[in-house]
């Protein structure tokens, strides 16, 4: 079901937003004036330091989609480790953000695919460093491997901006 969220002086300046969420932001970052991109947090019993349950994109004039990246670097050497391979795979997104005029503040949603279940809070610890408090809409999946059976953790993003 789709709602529509009315452009409000709330929803142009970082306020509350109407329509079910409880408009509570967890950072002072998301309440300066014209961000994008809100966090959606509906009541419940604990937070999340790595992600919001939602995300609202409001006035955006451009989308970034950016494809799964992995613990690889430019010149081609792999990261020795899952945090060298997540770190190397957040620096990968932003090198692709940063073509669209985009940073890691911008990101709307990621989609997270590692090959343990074990690996879920080393790469947590790791990518809270990589996003600095922002806390995008995330899904995490476990998967037997990725297309190189060598590489541990793939990252995609979305992203907003005007």
């Amino acid at each position: 079901m789709t709602h529509h969220v009315p452009e409000t002086e709330a929803t142009r300046t970082g306020g509350p937003v109407p329509g079910g969420s409880s408009g509570r932001m967890t950072r002072d970052d998301d309440e300066r004036p014209g961000r994008l991109i809100r966090p959606l947090e509906p009541a419940r019993d604990f937070d999340s330091p790595l992600h919001s349950q939602g995300a609202l994109v409001v006035g955006a004039d451009r989308l970034a989609f950016v494809s799964g990246q992995v613990g690889v670097r430019p010149g081609g050497s792999m990261g020795a480790d899952l945090t060298e391979q997540t770190l190397i795979a957040f620096e990968n997104v932003e090198r692709v953000l940063a073509e669209a005029d985009l940073g890691m503040p911008d990101v709307a949603s990621l989609r997270i695919y590692l090959t343990s279940h074990d690996a879920i809070p080393e790469f947590t610890e790791t990518a809270r460093g990589c996003l600095c408090g922002h806390r995008p809409a995330s899904t995490l999946l476990v998967v037997e491997h990725l297309a190189n059976t060598a590489l541990l953790v793939q990252v995609e993003a979305i992203a907003a901006g005007r």
